[in-house]
């Protein structure tokens, strides 16, 4: 039915040929846009935070920092187990918030790099940290981490200029009697080498 009001407004003796083809036209661009905007629909509500893709030494310093994490796990015989944190409610601003949770709840040192800047070859130096958000910490709600896991930060600043950074985010399954991290105050952290 649509092919055919289609096709009678040409006017053309050739039109049914002709109508074919812009048949086929209209339906091609109709599934591209559907298409795309599936494509759209999974990047937002899939994958709630999206960061650039990490360096060598910046995956060295996210093993150092789950190997910290290990340890409360292996102290009452449990392992120590990632969680997909796909479903968590994507919220505008994450990057503040787990930022505000930081300075309120604390963090962990991971450790200290120093790079070179490329126009100039200044050495900058880098702290790297984590905190955890805990599914019963504000933060956690909000985002509908669900009681079984809990999610890992891991943040890089630099120390002259102050300037961080989110570099990871990832979530931990959270197993009983697995005694929590002792995060420190972030001023703390901060002044670890």
């Amino acid at each position: 039915m649509l092919r055919r009001d289609f096709c009678r407004s040409s006017q053309h003796p050739r039109s049914s040929s002709r109508c074919g083809n812009k048949m086929v036209a209209v339906l091609l661009r109709l599934f591209t846009l559907l298409a795309l905007l599936g494509l759209l629909t999974v990047n937002v509500f899939a994958i709630p935070i999206k960061l650039p893709p990490m360096s060598d030494d910046e995956i060295s310093l996210l093993n150092r920092a789950e190997e910290i994490q290990i340890v409360p796990y292996n102290s009452v015989g449990h392992t120590w187990d990632r969680a997909d944190i796909n479903h968590i409610e994507p919220i505008p601003h994450f990057e503040r918030l787990a930022w505000e949770h930081t300075n309120t709840q604390g963090a962990l040192y991971v450790g200290t790099r120093e790079y070179r800047s490329v126009p100039f070859g200044f050495r900058k130096q880098k702290k790297y940290f984590f905190t955890v958000i805990d599914p019963n910490d504000p933060l956690g709600q909000e985002i509908r981490l669900g009681r079984d896991r809990v999610m890992t930060v891991l943040w890089k600043q630099d120390v002259a200029s102050g300037k961080r950074k989110m570099v990871y985010v990832g979530g931990v399954l959270k197993k009983p009697n697995v005694p929590q991290l002792q995060l420190k105050p972030l001023d703390q952290v901060l002044q670890e080498d």
